[in-house]
């Protein structure tokens, strides 16, 4: 099955956006994305002080062998600029459960870039035979823990620092909660279907 299509939209605030599969080629890119996340962000997203990927993390993020990513760029910035990335990753043993990552670089958190790339991200999984979402969270990201539970996502497992939850997929986004962030994915959705 193709990936997920090379999309332009716009922001909540208009930012113009281009979404699509990362490549090989991207890694100078993501680590361009990285050296604009702050110790807080990347302490979110990695659950630990990161001060840099290293080649395999690189190599890890631009395989489609074992991943799926969706990356963004700013095109309003002169170069475009790396902005977001959102992955999955299938789980051993989970059937069809993918663990799921979003990172926005600080410039563009609270912009609506994070819930979009998810929402892509989820209309990919679920039309290559993912049906569920796991997401380890830690307990600070207020952020990413509120927009999982308005996407009614479940706790499964909780760790003290780390929270482990599960979001159902749906082939049909109408399906997903009356919430922000269901008419999100709904957004999402449709400008992923779009011709």
């Amino acid at each position: 099955m193709a990936g997920f299509p090379e999309r332009t939209t716009t922001l909540r605030d208009g930012t113009p956006v281009l979404l699509r599969e990362a490549r090989a080629e991207d890694a100078p890119l993501i680590r361009l994305g990285f050296s604009q996340l702050s110790d807080r962000s990347r302490q979110f997203r990695f659950l630990r002080i990161m001060p840099q990927l290293s080649e395999d993390d690189l190599s890890f993020l631009t395989s489609v062998d074992t991943n799926e990513v969706i990356g963004a760029l700013d095109l309003g910035a002169d170069p475009a600029t790396p902005v977001g990335l959102a992955r999955y990753v299938r789980l051993p043993g989970r059937g069809h459960t993918a663990e799921v990552a979003i990172t926005v670089v600080d410039s563009h958190q609270g912009r609506g870039l994070g819930t979009l790339l998810f929402g892509c991200l989820a209309w990919q999984a679920e039309r290559t035979g993912v049906d569920g979402f796991v997401a380890l969270v830690h307990v600070r990201n207020r952020a990413m823990r509120n927009l999982l539970r308005d996407l009614g996502a479940t706790t499964e497992e909780d760790h003290g620092d780390e929270l482990q939850l599960f979001l159902r997929l749906h082939p049909d986004p109408d399906r997903y909660p009356d919430s922000p962030a269901g008419d999100a994915f709904r957004a999402a959705y449709a400008l992923a279907d779009r011709a």
